[in-house]
């Protein structure tokens, strides 16, 4: 029944939600374990345990990237929204600049006669808009370069010192914890029944 699942984004039914309950869980509490080697240190280590070793490796790989990528866009959110404002702001300005300067130059070339001073007049109006333009740009120009400086400093730097590599160990321990597990619980077992053969015996007067 689970190989005719299908799963569509956007679209899911209540027998998908469980089955992905199942695997969630299955992969928080038995296959996936995220822990620090020492508390006084911020080296964490992450490992995932399947019997498909091509699934653990690509797992935990994705793991990480996605890890990585969210830790580093909550944490420099505000700082990425107000350069993604200034960088607005500044192409803004910059249009109008460049507006104001193609503006003087075509009265500049309209104005024939420059002993009349009311032709000038719009020149000067658009020499004007051009300086305050570029005053404008290259104040914002500053502050867009201070904030891409924030922005560096509050991006954090997560570096993976050692990646999986195939082939990857097998761990056997597991496997041995069963075993010794079993005989453990087989032992017990043993005891229970011939304690309890001793007390019937011993209840109908027989002897071992």
């Amino acid at each position: 029944n689970f190989k005719k699942i299908k799963f569509v984004i956007d679209h899911r039914t209540y027998l998908q939600d469980s089955v992905v309950s199942v695997i969630y869980k299955s992969i928080v509490k038995e296959k996936l374990d995220v822990s620090r080697v020492d508390k006084r240190l911020i080296f964490v280590t992450a490992s995932f345990k399947t019997h498909n070793q091509y699934l653990s490796k690509q797992f935990v790989e994705q793991l990480l990237e996605n890890v990585i990528k969210f830790y580093t866009e909550t944490k420099t959110k505000k700082t990425r929204q107000n350069v993604s404002v200034i960088t607005k702001e500044l192409d803004s300005v910059k249009a109008l600049m460049t507006g104001a300067i193609y503006k003087s130059a075509s009265d500049n070339d309209l104005n024939v006669n420059p002993i009349r001073q009311l032709m000038r007049a719009p020149i000067q109006r658009s020499n004007v808009d051009a300086q305050v333009y570029t005053i404008a740009y290259g104040e914002i120009m500053k502050n867009l370069e201070l904030a891409k400086m924030s922005l560096m400093k509050e991006t954090p730097l997560v570096q993976i010192i050692d990646r999986p590599i195939l082939p990857l160990e097998k761990d056997k321990l597991g496997r041995l914890a069963g075993l010794i597990l079993w005989g453990f619980v087989t032992f017990l077992f043993l005891i229970i029944f011939y304690y309890f053969k001793f007390l019937m015996r011993l209840h109908q007067g027989k002897s071992i």
